[in-house]
C-alpha cells in the first residue's frame, strides 16, 4: 500500500477453536484477520464439532445442514476480506488527497 513502510496484505482465516469445547461438546468457529502486522480473532457465531469441521471440506458434500454452515462460514470470510479491501482503499484515497 502507498504511504505506508510496511506491507498492508490482509489475510482472513477461519478455524475451530478447540481451546475449550462449549457445553454442547462443540468448538466455536473463529474468524482469525492478519492485517498491518495486528491479528485480531472474532467469533463467527456458530460451532461444529471435530466430526463436522472435518466433513465440511469433502468436495461433494452431503449432510444439507453442513452445506449451510459451509455456505455461512465462506461469507464471512468474504464479508471479512470486503472490509479489509474498503478499509484498505479509504486509507489509500485519503493518503492521496493530503
Amino acid at each position: 500500500m502507498e504511504g505506508f513502510g510496511y506491507d498492508a496484505k490482509a489475510t482472513v482465516n477461519i478455524r475451530l477453536d478447540k481451546r475449550r469445547p462449549l457445553k454442547t461438546g462443540k468448538y466455536p468457529v473463529k474468524v482469525e484477520l492478519y492485517f498491518m502486522g495486528q491479528k485480531k480473532r472474532y467469533e463467527a457465531k456458530i460451532s461444529i464439532s471435530e466430526t463436522e469441521w472435518e466433513k465440511m471440506s469433502a468436495p461433494k458434500l452431503k449432510d444439507e445442514e453442513l452445506k449451510e454452515k459451509r455456505i455461512y462460514i465462506k461469507n464471512i470470510e468474504k464479508l471479512a476480506l470486503d472490509i479489509i479491501r474498503e478499509q484498505t482503499t479509504s486509507k489509500r484515497r485519503s493518503t492521496k488527497t493530503h
